[in-house]
């Protein structure tokens, strides 16, 4: 509901995007939310104190964040930079998202748009798997 909102909100700033495929963007985002749901429950179940558990979810996702490309383009990087950003899972989703809502492009050759779904998908499925 919340990533609604923001596309909502954007339609103030941005011209040109594809509304019609708002439900696909939709769908990167879920599946990356519930990947980092499971993700949060799992590493919770290890914890007895909350002030632990935010603790580690803030040292996890923000270096996530940060190396996803969401703030800063992935093409302007050092390689090494780029090559931890191919490992995170927020990376393929912000692509994604970005492909289907505004046709723009990372600059990664690697990334499209079902490489985008699949990376997704398998965070999810390895997250809620590690849950279990």
């Amino acid at each position: 509901m919340q990533a609604l909102v923001v596309i909502a909100v954007s339609l103030l700033f941005a011209c040109g995007l594809k509304l019609v495929n708002a439900p696909i963007g939709q769908l990167y985002i879920f599946i990356t939310a519930i990947g980092f749901t499971s993700l949060g429950v799992a590493v919770s179940l290890k914890f007895s104190s909350i002030k632990d558990f935010q603790v580690i979810v803030n040292l996890l996702t923000m270096p996530l964040t940060f190396l996803s490309g969401v703030f800063y383009p992935l093409t302007r990087r050092p390689e090494w930079m780029r090559a931890v950003s191919r490992l995170n899972p927020l990376t393929y989703c912000l692509h994604g998202v970005r492909y289907w809502l505004a046709g723009a492009d990372v600059g990664l050759d690697h990334m499209n748009w079902y490489i985008d779904l699949l990376a997704a998908g398998l965070f999810e499925k390895t997250t809620i798997e590690d849950r279990n």
